[in-house]
């Protein structure tokens, strides 16, 4: 069965599933049609022997025994007797029948009885009878007598065994036939799905680009073939996006390297001359290995969030408290306006994750604001709304979801030298998703960018306090 299963092939194991069925279906169907056939013509020469014996017997009843007319030409292949309950013979039709020791079942009275036999004992033709005896009273002398009328079924016998053979012998062609039109109908079906299998075969990794045929009827295999193509876009987009930040990845790094290796030389070149180090190549140093430390902990974060996704902690946080903390701090750093205005929410989260993206999206505003920066915090039905503005260049529609791709700089304005590593809007997309919240991008109340984070409430209700918001204004 394991190598049936291995080496037969769809086509030829649904060959031999149609053939079987229809088999099991045909000789089920045949032989309750044979058998319905033969009851049916059976029930009928039973009627017809039945109609004739009433006929007998109601003028038997009239006129008396001797009424059967001896010299009347019976009906081919019947016999008729009269006689009395203990079987003497009183008259017969035709005159040889009298001789015949019919075999029947005795009738009672007003029930007539019908009996199938072989073949008549002393006739000399082996064909099978029916007989159907029926009791009545002699019409002249009021003498109960019997009446039994036989007629011979060889016809039937004939055409119940003619249509066996034509069973027998039609069986195996239908069968044959439905095998054979279900082979060809299988693989012409399947011939699309071995096009797209050999031209998977020929795609490497190389060759991403390449899409399988689809065939022009749009059924499960041509919406397969459309699935597998998708499935090839998706790849070749993960194959690009997976080469564009390693890319990337060892540019953002290679800057930072580079920088120290240069210190490094000057305060290696300092020293052997017996000059002190200059403590502005050791900040040089110091502030560029930061860099690459957080460079790589957003790398590693990310990483994580690929594999598994992030684990957030589930305290309650109070947002507004964060947006005022980051919200004073972006204004003491800063020699931007920035403003805030938050309601009283509180959420279910991970209290430092949402401190890293309240630092991202004020970071990200304060690189591309002209002069002025808005946190607003409101509740909306079922969820919290943070929204981040500033007044620098807006970003156009097709490019809002772009921003938050790894390593992506839409301009100028947002090159290495404006300090971000292109992951600060990806590392907020992943730990929004972690909360079940959105993330998007609009377009500011002055005409800049606005980011706009939705993360959901335990309940519509729940907040940290009631009253007014909050609000503030600094410089």
């Amino acid at each position: 069965m394991g190598w049936w299963r291995r080496y037969g092939g769809v086509r030829v194991r649904s060959t031999v599933a149609a053939a079987g069925v229809v088999g099991i279906a045909l000789v089920t169907g045949m032989l309750a049609g044979w058998w319905l056939l033969r009851q049916a013509l059976t029930n009928a020469a039973i009627d017809a022997v039945s109609g004739r014996s009433q006929e007998v017997a109601s003028l038997i009843a009239r006129d008396g025994t001797r009424a059967l007319d001896p010299d009347r030409q019976p009906v081919f292949g019947e016999v008729i007797q009269v006689m009395t309950p203990g079987r003497v013979v009183l008259n017969a039709a035709p005159p040889s029948a009298e001789r015949l020791q019919l075999r029947f079942t005795p009738p009672t009275a007003g029930r007539p009885t019908v009996t199938e036999v072989p073949a008549l004992p002393q006739s000399g033709a082996d064909e099978p009878y029916i007989l159907v005896a029926r009791a009545v009273r002699d019409g002249q002398n009021g003498q109960p007598v019997v009446v039994v009328v036989g007629r011979s079924v060889a016809g039937l016998a004939e055409t119940v065994g003619a249509v066996g053979q034509l069973t027998v012998v039609g069986l195996p062609v239908l069968v044959l036939v439905t095998a054979a039109a279900t082979y060809l109908s299988t693989g012409r079906a399947l011939r699309p799905v071995e096009a797209i299998r050999l031209r998977v075969r020929e795609i490497s990794s190389r060759g991403l680009a390449e899409r399988v045929p689809v065939p022009v009827v749009r059924d499960e295999i041509g919406r397969l073939a459309e699935t597998m193509n998708e499935m090839l876009a998706r790849l070749q987009a993960a194959d690009e996006a997976q080469r564009r930040f390693v890319a990337d990845a060892g540019h953002e790094l290679r800057s930072p390297l580079s920088t120290i290796m240069v210190a490094l030389d000057v305060a290696r070149q300092e020293a052997a001359a017996g000059s002190p180090v200059d403590v502005r190549v050791l900040d040089d140093v110091a502030a560029e290995a930061g860099r690459m430390s957080r460079l790589v902990e957003d790398l590693l974060l990310l990483a994580r969030a690929d594999e598994s996704g992030l684990r957030m902690r589930r305290d309650d946080v109070d947002l507004d408290d964060l947006v005022e903390g980051e919200a004073r701090r972006l204004a003491a750093d800063a020699t931007l306006k920035v403003s805030y205005e938050a309601e009283p929410v509180r959420v279910l989260g991970d209290r430092d994750r949402l401190v890293q993206v309240l630092r991202n999206l004020t970071d990200n505003a304060a690189r591309h604001a002209r002069s002025q920066i808005r946190l607003s915090l409101g509740a909306r039905p079922a969820a919290a709304e943070l929204r981040v503005d500033d007044d620098g260049d807006g970003i156009p529609v097709g490019d809002r979801a772009r921003v938050f791709d790894r390593f992506v700089r839409l301009d100028a304005s947002r090159q290495r030298g404006s300090g971000g590593s292109g992951l600060g809007l990806s590392i907020v997309r992943e730990i929004v998703a972690g909360h079940g919240g959105q993330v998007s991008v609009q377009e500011s109340r002055w005409g800049g960018v606005a980011v706009v984070v939705r993360l959901p409430m335990p309940t519509p209700g729940t907040v940290a306090e009631h009253g007014h918001p909050t609000s503030a204004s600094s410089r």
